[in-house]
């Protein structure tokens, strides 16, 4: 037998492996049927749109080894990384993995219980095409002990519980953060429309979903309520209407000022986070209002959807490149330096 340690990964064969597990999955609808029914914000709609994104981004995987420096072969470290997945999104943890062959790391993988169909078979899918895959993967829904180092991702709590668990090994922990949106005096109907996928893809659960807008003087908002009318039958899921029914109770019984359109609710608010089914929104005069808070905010937003140069487009926040690392923290330059 080989040691660990001597084994190598091939760049290439890691890339065809992703490609022809993704394209596998894509034509199995009856897993996604199994996915959904044990998860039901897995619709087929969503774990579609998350299989295409992963596969219409192969594109640029090459890309993302350049620009991070990975060569051809791939050396073990003969360390073992431990990752902590996050469930709210499908597959949302296989880049985590990805980046940790990519650096030479055997990887150890617990599973959130709300997505522990789709990710253990994109990863077992993997190694049918590239056996030698299977020497630097392991998967678990048990916790996970005995890694050279961890990443974990979670909410704000359970942040402060794997920082104190894994403090005695290099670690990186991601806590909850969410996105916002500009809208510019001079916004186009087909902006916010665009702008309606940032808001809706996912029913707004992941941490790249927009739901703070700030918005122009005037503002018209029977131009938005018609521009984001494609996503009115999220109401028609039954856990999107439970929040609905129960966030639009809390308005009405507290006398809250807000806007309705029958399948979300917008509330003026100064707060970064609202919850499924529900916009926060504050008007600006000037754009310093917005840079203000931005820059005040920072460490809790993960994207802001604008026109200016370092914003992401409309309609792009669930498009991220390789290099889009979540927390503004590139991970491949954590694995890279905790080897040393």
């Amino acid at each position: 037998m080989i040691p660990l340690h001597t084994m190598t990964l091939s760049a290439q064969q890691l890339h065809k492996s992703l490609e022809y597990s993704i394209q596998k999955l894509i034509n199995q609808e009856d897993i996604w049927e199994k996915a959904r029914l044990h998860n039901p914000w897995f619709t087929h709609d969503n774990i579609r749109f998350a299989l295409n994104a992963y596969h219409n981004s192969l594109d640029t995987f090459s890309e993302w080894l350049q620009r991070e420096q990975i060569g051809h072969m791939i050396p073990s470290t003969g360390r073992t990384l431990g990752i902590i997945a996050a469930g709210n999104l499908p597959l949302v943890g296989l880049h985590d993995c990805l980046c940790g062959w990519i650096t030479g790391y055997h990887v150890h993988v617990k599973t959130s219980g709300q997505d522990n169909i789709l990710l253990p078979l994109v990863l077992q899918y993997m190694q049918e095409y590239y056996p030698n895959l299977s020497s630097y993967v392991r998967i678990t829904e048990d916790f996970l002990k005995d890694a050279d180092l961890y990443i974990a991702t979670g909410n704000n709590n359970s942040s402060r519980y794997f920082s104190y668990y894994f403090r005695n090994k290099p670690h990186l922990i991601r806590k909850n953060r969410n996105s916002l949106a500009i809208i510019h005096e001079d916004y186009t109907i087909d902006e916010l429309k665009r702008l309606s996928h940032d808001l809706f893809v996912y029913f707004g659960m992941g941490c790249r979903n927009v739901c703070r807008l700030f918005l122009p003087r005037p503002f018209s908002f029977d131009d938005f309520f018609q521009a984001i009318e494609g996503y009115s039958d999220c109401i028609h899921h039954h856990k999107y209407a439970n929040n609905y029914t129960y966030h639009k109770a809390l308005l009405l019984m507290n006398l809250d000022p807000h806007l309705d359109n029958g399948f979300v609710l917008l509330k003026e608010s100064d707060a970064l986070y609202a919850p499924v089914s529900m916009i926060h929104y504050s008007f600006y005069d000037h754009p310093e209002a917005y840079q203000t808070f931005i820059e005040n905010h920072k460490e809790h937003i993960q994207c802001v959807v604008g026109r200016e140069t370092n914003h992401t487009p409309y309609g792009q926040t669930q498009h991220p490149s390789w290099w889009d690392y979540s927390d503004g923290i590139n991970t491949v330059q954590f694995l890279k330096e905790a080897v040393i």
